[in-house]
Parts: C-alpha cells; sequence; structure tokens
C-alpha cells in the first residue's frame, strides 16, 4: 500500500537535473533512504547499484549490525556524475514512499553519517526515542521541533536539502547555511517537554489515515490519491477542533464529514 503519490512520469527527469545542479556548486551530493519502508529489498537494492565505499548504513554502529538491523536502516548514499544512471531503479524502489531525500553538503560521506547518527537517537523524559529523520513525512516536522543550536548541528555545512513531499515532488527544506565543526559522537540530543509533546502529535493524522483503511475501506479508497486524503483529513479535524480529541472521535468526525459530502462509506 503506497503511503504517499507515485512519482510522475517526469520524476526522473526533474531528478537527474536537481542532482547535477547541485553537483555543478562542488559539493557532495548524497541521497538519504529509509529503508524500512522497503526492508525485504533495498539494501540488497543499493549493494547492488553502488560501491560499498559510497555508501552508508546509519544503523550500523548499532550494537547489532545483522542484515536484519540495516535492512532498516537509513542509507545515505554519495552521488556522482557516474551514479546518475541509478536513478530509474531507485524510483522504482521508492515511488509512493515517504522514503527519499536529497542532500548537498561540503562534508564527506562519514563526516554526514556522523552527523546524523548524532540524531539518530534522542533523549525524551529519560527514555531513548529513534528520530526517524529519513521518514520524509516526519522531516519537515522535526526540523521545526528541534531547537536552533540542535537545527544548526543537524544541518550544519548543508547548502540543501530536498524531499520527497506527499505529493511525491521535491520540496526543499528552510534552514540557515551556516559553517559548522565536525559533529562530536559523543553529543546526545535531548527533548524538552514541549519538544517531546509535538513529536508524540506528529504521527496523529497519519493513525487516523490508517484507522480508516483498517475501519472504513470505502471512505478510504474513495480518497485517493494519498496526498488529497491526507490533506481532507487534516480538514476535517482542523474543522473539528477539540472536538475530536480522541481517536475515536476523529474516526467518527470522518465519517460524518463524509456523509455530508457526499463520499461513499
Amino acid at each position: 500500500m503506497e503511503l504517499i503519490d507515485h512519482y510522475s512520469d517526469d520524476w526522473i527527469t526533474e531528478t537527474h537535473t536537481l542532482v547535477e545542479q547541485n553537483l555543478s556548486s562542488q559539493a557532495w551530493v548524497y541521497l538519504l533512504i529509509d529503508a524500512s519502508f522497503k526492508h525485504e529489498t533495498c539494501l540488497s537494492l543499493v549493494r547492488r547499484l553502488f560501491p560499498t565505499d559510497s555508501w552508508y548504513a546509519l544503523y550500523k554502529d548499532s550494537p547489532d549490525t545483522s542484515d536484519h538491523v540495516l535492512a532498516v536502516s537509513p542509507l545515505l548514499i554519495q552521488l556522482n556524475a557516474n551514479s546518475l544512471d541509478s536513478l530509474a531503479s531507485i524510483a522504482r524502489e521508492t515511488s509512493g514512499y515517504p522514503m527519499l531525500s536529497l542532500i548537498a553538503s561540503s562534508e564527506t560521506l562519514e563526516t554526514l553519517a556522523l552527523r546524523f547518527s548524532t540524531f539518530r537517537v534522542v533523549k525524551v523524559q529519560d527514555s531513548r526515542y529513534i528520530l526517524r529523520l529519513a521518514d520524509t513525512r516526519r522531516l519537515p516536522q522535526i526540523l521545526e521541533v528541534l531547537h536552533q543550536d540542535q537545527r544548526e548541528l543537524l544541518t550544519g555545512n548543508m547548502l540543501s536539502w530536498s524531499y520527497i513531499g506527499r505529493d511525491a515532488l521535491w520540496h526543499s527544506l528552510p534552514f540557515d547555511q551556516i559553517e559548522s565543526a565536525e559533529p562530536n559522537k559523543l553529543v546526545q540530543i535531548e527533548f524538552d517537554d514541549t519538544q517531546t509533546q509535538r513529536l508524540s502529535d506528529m504521527n496523529r493524522i497519519d493513525a487516523v489515515i490508517d484507522g480508516l483503511r483498517r475501519n472504513e475501506p470505502g471512505l478510504f479508497n474513495g480518497l485517493a490519491p494519498p496526498s488529497k486524503r491526507y490533506d481532507w483529513v487534516v480538514k476535517v479535524l482542523d474543522d473539528a477542533q477539540s472536538s475530536a480529541s480522541t481517536f475515536a472521535t476523529q474516526i467518527q468526525c470522518c465519517r460524518q464529514a463524509a456523509l455530508e459530502e457526499g463520499i461513499s462509506l
């Protein structure tokens, strides 16, 4: 089941142009892929397409480095002019899933991987929380949640960071370009109570959408493509405001709105 829209027929050409533009700026250019969405195939595809010294699994420094763990790891892949032919295979693997972003940075693969690894697990109320930066549904939300110093640590020495939105188009993350020292792997990213609450709220809309898929398949299928479905649920719950404070009432609000709009259940 696709979670975002599928790429258009022009996607490969558009992405090819985007990569070439970034390469011409003398930056290192990387793909960041959330392999967990295609854990049965993505790791083996990357191994087949790219030399071993041109990509890095961000869970590689975990206590368990088995293929079972690496198969769900974010994968950071360095691109060059010779690797552009791989875009067709990447498109087939990632279309319909929020798992792809593109970064231009002045940092090497090893340094950028360390920077991302610093944010792999954050401290949340004395617990450890896996921060899924490679999930492009969450990426812009996470960047907004970070404090300024945390955001600068994450995006240090980056020139640009583009991600695939729910509409399957490339979008640019807004951030200030700054020069930064190499990341310190001993740094522990910690979220305060406000950040923690915002983090817990991020999945609300997608949870409701999944509830519709399981309980109201007619409504779910009638709101294709996924980007339309997401925007519709956001509007319904925004209109309901405080009257839809629980999961059950949120689902009921969607049912009621569908009936009022003549959408089949």
